[in-house]
């Protein structure tokens, strides 16, 4: 009889009834995926996800070094006085280089500890309102300090890359940003329906131009519809949050979470509550 035979194999202690192995001699029984290899697995797909995110922002400042080559600094004296009336307008008291680049790029800005603004190569045919308005956009970003808030928010998103709330906060704060520099802008003066129409000529002109992640470009097309609504909404409180304000909601922040995170932590098991392993185990 070519049938393999059944291999008997001792009933456990516990009275349960024992199958007999029909596997044919010799025949190797199938791996299986241990907790320790699965959590292994787990964290290699992690690491591997960390490692490509922590790269692109490490090629960033070469992707804007390639973009700003052979740039140049912006000294007509036109330029430079609406410069510093916009500065002085948003109280921003930092050195702000003001480039203008070869190529048709997107108005952005981009550098923590230096911060600078690209103009377009056709920047010298906009008019004197134009001007101003991107200034203003501009140099609000460098008025709240967005473009380190935005590097934080790309190294929380590349170590908590797996939880999708992470990367949904990351986007509410980019069309968040943006609102509030607009709203910095109207609040200087800028009236609703001009601001609006130079907002979409230049996302319509510059949509292809390239813009890294890590810059703040102008007007991204994904965020345009949210924010025309916004500026054309005369009801909007546009009164930019003051220092004390903001510090006393960080403060609440502060308050309110960090005893929730201390109260999760305290129903958290140790070692100890753990049942102990089964006898014969292994600890296993």
């Amino acid at each position: 009889d070519a049938s393999p035979r059944a291999v008997p194999v001792p009933c456990s202690e516990d009275g349960r009834r024992c199958e007999p192995d029909t596997a044919p001699p010799g025949a190797s029984a199938a791996p299986r995926l241990t907790p320790r290899a699965a959590l292994a697995a787990l964290y290699a797909v992690y690491a591997a996800g960390l490692v490509l995110l922590l790269v692109r922002l490490a090629v960033e400042p070469f992707a804007l070094r390639r973009l700003t080559r052979g740039s140049r600094e912006v000294t007509d004296a036109g330029w430079r006085r609406t410069c510093d009336a916009a500065a002085a307008q948003l109280h921003v008291t930092r050195a702000v280089r003001l480039l203008r680049s070869e190529r048709d790029v997107m108005p952005l800005t981009f550098g923590t500890a230096a911060p600078t603004i690209v103009l377009p190569a056709s920047a010298d045919e906009w008019g004197d309102d134009r001007r101003r308005a991107v200034l203003l956009h501009e140099l609000a970003h460098v008025a709240r300090r967005d473009c380190l808030v935005q590097r934080i928010a790309a190294f929380a998103c590349a170590f908590y890359w797996p939880h999708p709330g992470v990367w949904w906060a990351a986007k509410r704060l980019r069309t968040e940003r943006e609102l509030a520099c607009d709203d910095r802008v109207l609040a200087s003066g800028a009236a609703a329906r001009d601001y609006a129409g130079h907002l979409l000529d230049i996302a319509h002109t510059f949509r292809a131009a390239p813009a890294p992640a890590t810059a703040l470009g102008m007007a991204r097309a994904r965020q345009l519809e949210r924010r025309l609504l916004a500026i054309l909404d005369e009801a909007r409180n546009r009164t930019a949050l003051g220092r004390v304000r903001g510090s006393v909601l960080v403060a609440v922040a502060i308050a309110v979470f960090l005893p929730m995170a201390g109260v999760r932590a305290a129903f958290m098991p140790t070692d100890a509550a753990w049942p102990a392993p089964l006898p014969g185990s292994g600890g296993q």
